[in-house]
């Protein structure tokens, strides 16, 4: 990983809310932001991604800014249909949600429910990434219930070509209250 000294200003995402319209308006007005990430897609049960998700991450609704579009994946398969999606619509990064603190995708074991299991992680990045020519970057929390979490995951991610890792300091189960 390159560390630099120069500061960057990443605009997080906000699932349904930081949509391509915020997005062009927030770019429109105030500029200034390196990149912005667009909220996570998903490979669903059919094996396709959402239409408004598809409609989000189109090029051609997401001009004149650097957009890294974000992926929830639990597993290889996942992992590299969505980032050959993203690929084939002409994106050269995708973000990884390690993020994610809502419970109804942490039970399944995706976005922060992954921080417990960095085999897991390490196992995703290192059949996945030789399958795809994209640049790989994380979003990532302290962990699911400790910060402690942080400390086999950050092990593991130092292992890999990452662009980025993106920590939000506080564990999953805070969700976005203090303490």
């Amino acid at each position: 990983m390159q560390k630099s000294s120069e500061l960057k200003i990443y605009f997080a995402p906000l699932q349904e809310s930081t949509d391509y319209v915020y997005r062009n308006a927030h770019s429109k007005f105030f500029g200034s932001v390196d990149k912005y990430f667009a909220p996570y897609i998903v490979r669903q049960n059919d094996g396709s991604i959402k239409k408004s998700h598809s409609r989000d991450i189109q090029e051609s609704n997401n001009i004149g800014y650097t957009l890294v579009p974000q992926i929830l994946a639990g597993n290889t398969n996942d992992f590299v249909f969505l980032a050959k999606v993203l690929q084939d619509n002409g994106y050269s990064e995708i973000n990884w949600n390690l993020g994610c603190p809502y419970p109804m995708v942490t039970n399944k074991g995706l976005g922060a429910g992954l921080l417990i299991h960095p085999d897991k992680i390490k196992a995703i990045l290192e059949e996945s990434l030789p399958q795809i020519s994209t640049k790989v970057s994380v979003k990532l929390r302290t962990g699911l219930t400790s910060h402690d979490d942080i400390l086999k995951v950050a092990m593991v991610l130092k292992e890999f070509p990452l662009s980025d890792i993106i920590l939000h300091p506080r564990f999953a189960k805070q969700l976005y209250k203090d303490g």
